[in-house]
């Protein structure tokens, strides 16, 4: 993400009762591009509840990576992207009251940490 970023809420961290974040939560200024984080092909670019706009990514070998909250997406369904490419803008879809990305990283469908994946 361009732009000064800020994670709110981390991988595990408790939710609600005994619900965890299966993602993290960044926020940074509302319109800030979103970049993939790999190569890859996009399954999703629609409205999912919870989740706001979001962008599904899947980048092979069972890794999806999953982006929320936007403002709008900028790919479609099927479009091929690369690593870094911006694929939509950070927004307030996911009611989270400030302008933030959800971002989650799916192993064979489980959550997993996405944290590793921001150095890449």
């Amino acid at each position: 993400m361009a732009g000064k970023s800020q994670v709110s809420h981390r991988f595990g961290e408790a939710l609600q009762g005994e619900l965890r974040w299966k993602g993290m939560v960044i926020n940074a200024p509302e319109g800030s591009e979103v970049r993939a984080i790999a190569d890859g092909r996009v399954l999703l670019a629609d409205w999912l509840q919870g989740y706001g706009l979001v962008v599904v990514i899947e980048h092979g070998k069972s890794d999806m990576s999953l982006y929320g909250y936007n403002q709008s997406a900028i790919v479609s369904v099927g479009a091929q992207v690369k690593a870094g490419q911006p694929i939509a803008l950070v927004g307030t879809s996911g009611g989270q009251g400030e302008p933030s990305l959800y971002f989650e990283i799916r192993r064979q469908g489980q959550a997993v940490n996405p944290q590793p994946w921001l150095g890449k």
